[in-house]
């Protein structure tokens, strides 16, 4: 979900029912970007399931890297049935140049014709989580991308839910954020949450938004989330900055590759 404050909340429910199969199903990654820089922070929980197979916890890399670009997805990740992968449908999307918002929108584009034809699959293997996908109070999948463009520091983000119409026919609906940009507050912030952020919320209603922050308020946030709920939420916390300089890593496991400059 995503609101229009000075910070914004994304909730992501991540389902995933083909075999083997990677998805993030209760991940939290907090990104806080303010004038000059940005910093995101992840949890390393990864979910495998299939089918009539127990599921598996991994730890996974949530942030990638395309060009000068990053990216984070939530939402339903990866069906290697269909070939269904969000990090390769935006890698391809951003291929075609243009600047962040393009890249997004391209991205959005693509999935938006890709993800009704993936719906038969999720339907035919979970009908209850097919109708709570369908519903269009979740979304489906979630991107934010973010980097230096022009010396400066840009984050745009989409959220898309399916809904189905009167005629059954399926429709995709993006909800945008972005900072610089009317979503960000007087001073130039925007904190950006994905997957869990119940205690996030408890801490915010306490603790409002400052303009001073730095890569470890990101990694204190997801471990309100990890301490709250440990069967799901996971350490390592991985954490990268993005300013002037370019990205650099402050803290990532090895799933996480080098920054490619």
């Amino acid at each position: 979900m995503w609101r229009t404050t000075t910070w914004f909340r994304l909730l992501v429910v991540l389902v995933l029912i083909v075999s083997p199969g990677d998805l993030c199903r209760a991940t939290s990654i907090v990104a806080i970007r303010v004038p000059g820089l940005i910093v995101i922070a992840a949890d390393s929980a990864g979910t495998f399931e299939g089918r009539n197979k127990p599921s598996s916890t991994k730890p996974v890399c949530k942030i990638y890297q395309s060009g000068g670009m990053f990216f984070a997805v939530a939402g339903f990740v990866d069906d290697p049935v269909t070939h269904f992968n969000v990090a390769h449908i935006v890698i391809e999307a951003a291929r075609g140049g243009g600047s962040i918002r393009d890249k997004a929108e391209a991205s959005a584009s693509r999935l938006k014709w890709m993800i009704p034809r993936e719906m038969p699959t999720l339907k035919a293997d979970d009908p209850t989580e097919y109708s709570k996908m369908t519903s269009g109070k979740e979304d489906f999948t979630s991107i934010l991308f973010f980097g230096l463009e022009n010396g400066q520091v840009v984050a745009v983000g989409f959220g898309l839910k399916v809904a189905a119409s009167q005629n059954a026919r399926l429709k995709v609906v993006p909800s945008w954020r972005s900072c610089p940009g009317v979503d960000c507050s007087a001073n130039g912030m925007y904190v950006f949450t994905l997957g869990k952020h119940d205690a996030i919320d408890r801490f915010y209603a306490s603790n409002p938004p400052s303009s001073y922050v730095v890569w470890d308020r990101a990694e204190f946030l997801v471990g309100l989330e990890i301490a709250e709920f440990p069967e799901s939420v996971r350490p390592p916390i991985d954490v990268l900055k993005v300013d002037s300089e370019g990205a650099h890593w402050i803290h990532h496991k090895r799933q996480c590759p080098d920054i490619q400059k």
